[in-house]
């Protein structure tokens, strides 16, 4: 397994020397590399090596690759991020009312200990 991680280090290197981006490969051909490397994995049960692959690929070892599949609703996606984008504003003008009234009553209170003071003195 080490090896492997020397020679996958190795073979990064090498594409950079000679110019190559290390992401060129399609992105199907890594998975089929990884499904590939884990059949040869020593040390782990035929049962784990079918569940490692189920989840890699998202289902069945042999079904269609997820990637690249299209959102199944845009508009949730987008009502759900406007809700959180929301939420935030909300939150943030929470914290500033807050802190608002916070100095609003901290300059009451100096103005009443400012005239109390000076009630003190009249007297």
């Amino acid at each position: 397994m080490a090896d492997d991680l020397l020679q996958g280090l190795k073979d990064a290197v090498d594409n950079l020397d000679q110019g190559e981006e290390p992401g060129a490969e399609d992105p199907q051909d890594r998975i089929k590399q990884l499904l590939k490397a884990l059949k040869d994995l020593p040390g782990i049960s035929d049962e784990q090596k079918e569940n490692l692959a189920k989840s890699v690929l998202g289902g069945e070892p042999d079904s269609q690759l997820p990637l690249g599949s299209p959102i199944a609703n845009p508009w949730l996606e987008f009502a759900v991020l406007f809700g959180l984008i929301s939420f935030v504003i909300l939150l943030l003008g929470f914290i500033g009312y807050r802190l608002y009234q916070n100095m609003i009553d901290q300059d009451r209170r100096k103005e009443l200990k400012r005239l109390k003071k000076e009630q003190r003195k009249r007297k």
